[in-house]
């Protein structure tokens, strides 16, 4: 038996749960919380005179009085690659304790962290982005973290003995001041919503064609299905 010949048959059973899915998606996405989008930047700038070791950069072209190569004076600046620094600081926020003291200074949404790769650049810029309730929380969520990666870092230049004029300091380049409203969230809440509805009807219908099916038996009044050869094997 084919699948239309399925809802045909249980038609009564199919119709009535359909309008019940379709009535609780609808209800679904009004009621549906939904979700804000913050975003921020910071740019890992590195002190005056010093550039990271072993780095092919033109003093003059950076800005730079001064080009100290051989031993940096911030030993976060001895590796060739800028990005590890990035690495370590995305890694380090995303880690569980970290996690769970944002929650306890009143973190209330999810976040993410990256290296910025806007139109291929990939510069010692650190993207923010935060999800929440509303966008009052998404918005202080981002502010948050702009403070704790500072902070992270300051702590991290302690630990290794960073003296105050080698430091590295992080900078916002862009500021959380408005949110926007994630639909993309409700469209996967309702897709999936439907996937798993339409599930339902067709384990519904198939349930109750087995249970007619059972008792036409029972009776001897079984009706051949179409397409098939009565007393075929």
């Amino acid at each position: 038996m084919d699948l239309m010949t399925l809802l045909r048959r249980q038609k009564l059973v199919v119709v009535p749960l359909l309008v019940l899915v379709i009535a609780g998606l609808a209800w679904a996405y009004r009621s549906g919380p939904p979700v804000f989008q913050a975003t921020a930047s910071m740019a890992l700038v590195t002190p005056s005179g010093q550039v990271p070791a072993d780095e092919n950069v033109d003093p003059a072209t950076a800005g730079l009085t001064t080009t100290t190569t051989e031993d940096p004076g911030n030993p976060l600046l001895r590796w060739k690659d800028r990005s590890i620094l990035q690495d370590v600081l995305v890694q380090t926020l995303s880690s569980r304790p970290v996690r769970a003291d944002l929650r306890r200074r009143g973190l209330r949404g999810s976040f993410d962290l990256g290296r910025s790769e806007v139109f291929y650049y990939r510069g010692p810029i650190i993207d923010i982005t935060t999800r929440a309730p509303d966008a009052k929380a998404a918005i202080h969520d981002a502010d948050l973290l702009l403070d704790e990666t500072r902070r992270q870092l300051d702590q991290m230049q302690t630990e290794t003995g960073v003296p105050a004029q080698d430091r590295i300091d992080a900078i916002p380049i862009v500021e959380p001041t408005t949110a926007v409203t994630l639909y993309a969230s409700r469209t996967r809440r309702m897709a999936t919503g439907m996937v798993l509805g339409l599930g339902l009807v067709l384990a519904v219908a198939a349930t109750a064609e087995g249970i007619a099916r059972h008792r036409r038996r029972a009776a001897g009044t079984e009706r051949p299905v179409i397409g098939t050869r009565v007393g075929a094997t």
